[in-house]
């Protein structure tokens, strides 16, 4: 994975599957993309 940062905005690039180079993105792999999990209450 590859992430820019610029102007207040991240942006993730897929590079490799399995170690093999890639052009597809997340959405064409058909995994799963969620939020992050929020940090445990105290």
């Amino acid at each position: 994975m590859k992430l820019t940062y610029f102007e207040r905005k991240e942006d993730y690039q897929l590079i490799s599957i399995n170690n093999h180079p890639t052009h597809l993105t997340y959405e064409q792999t058909g995994g799963a993309i969620g939020d992050p999990v929020p940090p445990a209450k105290k």
